[in-house]
Parts: C-alpha cells; structure tokens; sequence
C-alpha cells in the first residue's frame, strides 16, 4: 500500500493543517474465535449493512480512488439501511458512488488488500483459499479523511449472484477505523448476522463496501466505494465441518489410558439446569461438540478404566503444581447405571485423585433418585474440571485471541469405562 501512502502525503500536504483524524473510531471486540483445530468457529464475525443497494443505472460511477478525480453526483444513500442480509441479489458494481458534490474536499479515498491470516500469525494478500478453521479472511486499507467523518465498512460472501454471507448489527465487532487504517473482517458464507445457514465447501466471491459520512447539524453522505483493490473469489472450506456440531463421541486422537495426555475441550456450562445430572445432561445437549477448542491436559498416574473407577489416578507430590489441582472435579459416563456425577478431588497427603463427598457438586444432584441396586457406569468417561487451562490453551493456539467465560470447565475424554 506505499503508493496509496505516498498519495495521502500529497494530498494532506496539500491542505496542510486542515487535515485531521476522524473522530469516530470503531473498536473491536475480542475474537473467540477457536474452536476445535480440525473443526473450529474461528469465523470471522459478520459485520453490519452500511447502505441500501440501488440499481446500478441509478448511480453515477467513478473510477476508484487514485487521488484527486472529477466529481460524479449520485443520489443520497442512509448509512445504517439494510440491503447487504443474506439472500438479497448482490448488484453493487466496482467503483466509487460519489454522492456530495463537496467530497473531495473531506474525504481523499481508500485503498486496500484482501488479507488472509492463519493461527500462527502468517500473512497472504489475495489467496486463492480459505481453510476454515486455521485462517481467517479480513479486507485491510488506508483511508484519507479531512475533518469529522464516520467511515463505515462491511464485507458480504456472495454465491451465484446472491448475498451468502453477511453482518451482524454489531458494527463494532467487525470493523476498526483509527483514523488512518481500516480493518473489516469477512463472514463466512453460512453466516447471516445472527443466525447460520449451512453453505457447502467451494468458490465464493468476497465484496467490501466502505461509506464515509461527513458528520455535523446534517450528516451527509459523501462517498460509498465498492471493492476499492477489486472482489475476491476464494475457495473455501470444509465449511461442512463448521455447522457439524454432533458431540464428540471418540475423539481421533485419544490417548491410551496408560499415557497422561488426553484430548480436552472447553465447555461453558448454561444457566440453568432441567435435568438431576446438570453435566449428563450437557452430554445430551451434544458437550462436548466438534467446534469447542480442542487442547491436550495431562492427566499423571490414571488408573486403568474399570467399573472400579476409584481412586481415579494415583501421583506423586508435583501435581500439586498442576492448574487443576485445588479446583472441583467430577466423572460423567456416557452410560452412568446409577452413578450421579461423582465429585473428585485431588489429596494433598497422598496425591491420589479420589472420591471426595465433601467437594462441591454440580447444581442438581440432589434431585437425583436413591436407587436401591447398584448398576455400575459403562461406556465413555469424561473428568470434567471447573476451570481452563490458558498456559495449555496459549500453547495450543499461538498468538490467537479468545475469550474464555468465567464459568467454564474443561472436559477431558479419558477412554472407555471397560466393564
């Protein structure tokens, strides 16, 4: 973007200090973005409609902007109507819809790149495919502003012509504008503000629409711009996996009871509870499912997985230093019998990880039925934690931005219960 640099130099230069930064900045809000590595939700959030589409013959056209250029006048359009959802006919056609006869004066253009990023932080201008789950899509620019302007800015996914994927209402999730650099993140197609409609693995064609608006007694809407460095069609996929959110029955890469890694997922428990089992009962939600982060916890000194479950590992003085070791814990069969979640804890004298009727519950139990024959649990087991391991979580995701919610636990899948 150095030519777009230069020409903002000269164009500031030439109005000396007239020139200031937009008042309005737009700040994002933190990603949570990773799910499983095989299969996350790390799509980009989708960003807000910034203009009512209008045919094309109504609207008079400019070249995209390469500094100063003859002013075409188009008609007015509001900031903030709709026309980019999902499911209405993409029509906007590259260029610069100038709409004041007084932008040039306010407002000196945008230039950008489409970027793609991966986890680890690697960089690629226009790419040719989108691997969901490991890389995420943004349209990243420069923009010229000369007094208070409010610069708005959305990226659709469009398929045969129609709107796929598009933006929340939640402009501020989606967008960033510091005066100078705009960032817009992409939805993925499927993504339809608040809601999802499942589109297949393939070629989507990818637009950005940025509007700058001249703040005061009457905003005035000065320019819209349409795809400033051209729309983007990338391949993308397994978009399948993304709406694939069946619990996780047998992970790929679970761990011989005999060994102390085993695959983890976190799990953000809801409010409230309907059934005596509130964890059994996630369990029939579909928790843990594909698109949770997936990580590695270790789990020293697990005993082989019987009926006899208990002591449940046996260790020596360094867990005490482990993240889990003071936090409640319990075991959640795939099949209980008449087991109702028992609550472990790790002993601080023997450092063996045990029964414990004195830890705290999950809310509920005591709604569970006595059962008067003991049917032994079978099937696959889960040592659910009440709390996330973020030194893990950081080393599974480096550099990735997430957001962990205060109540979460982390469910680690242990094998099956051999009977």
């Amino acid at each position: 973007m150095s030519g777009l640099r230069d020409s903002l130099g000269e164009w500031a230069a030439a109005r000396g200090d007239e020139v200031a930064a937009a008042t309005r900045v737009h700040e994002p809000a933190t990603r949570a973005a990773i799910g499983r590595r095989r299969t996350r939700n790390l799509a980009v959030t989708a960003g807000v409609t910034v203009l009512a589409v209008v045919g094309a013959s109504t609207l008079a056209m400019a070249a995209p902007w390469k500094g100063d250029q003859p002013v075409a006048v188009g008609p007015d359009i509001h900031v903030g109507a709709t026309g980019l959802e999902c499911g209405v006919p993409w029509t906007l056609p590259e260029g610069t819809i100038t709409h004041d006869a007084s932008a040039p004066a306010y407002f000196g253009g945008v230039s950008g790149d489409w970027i793609r990023t991966t986890d680890n932080g690697q960089r690629s201008t226009d790419p040719e495919s989108l691997w969901v789950g490991y890389e995420s899509l943004k349209w990243e620019g420069l923009v010229a502003v000369n007094g208070t302007l409010d610069i708005n800015a959305a990226v659709v996914a469009v398929k045969d012509g129609v709107i796929v994927g598009s933006n929340s209402p939640l402009l501020d999730q989606n967008m960033r504008f510091d005066g100078t650099e705009l960032v817009v993140s992409s939805p993925l197609p499927g993504e339809c503000g608040d809601t999802a409609q499942p589109q297949p693995s393939g070629d989507y064609e990818y637009h950005v629409v940025i509007t700058a608006t001249l703040l005061g007694e009457t905003d005035r809407l000065l320019q819209t711009i349409v795809d400033p460095s051209g729309p983007l069609t990338v391949e993308v996929s397994p978009l399948e996996d993304l709406h694939d959110n069946q619990p996780v029955q047998e992970p790929d890469d679970v761990i011989v009871p005999q060994s102390s890694s085993y695959p983890a997922y976190v799990v953000a428990p809801p409010e409230g509870h309907t059934a005596c089992d509130p964890l059994q009962e996630l369990r029939a939600l579909g928790e843990p499912n594909s698109l949770r982060m997936e990580y590695r916890v270790a789990i020293p000194g697990l005993q082989p997985l019987t009926e006899n479950y208990l002591p449940l590992a046996i260790a020596d003085e360094s867990v005490a230093d482990e993240w889990y070791f003071d936090l409640p814990a319990w075991l959640v069969f795939d099949d209980p019998g008449t087991s109702h979640e028992p609550p472990l804890r790790w002993d601080p004298e023997t450092f063996t990880l045990d029964a414990a009727e004195d830890n705290p519950r999950p809310p509920g139990w005591l709604d569970c039925p006595n059962t008067a024959n003991y049917i032994p649990p079978s099937g696959g087991t889960w040592l659910v934690i009440d709390g996330v391991d973020t030194v893990g979580l950081d080393q599974a995701y480096p550099g990735a931005d997430y957001i962990i919610e205060e109540n979460a636990q982390t469910w680690v899948y242990l094998g099956e219960l051999e009977s």
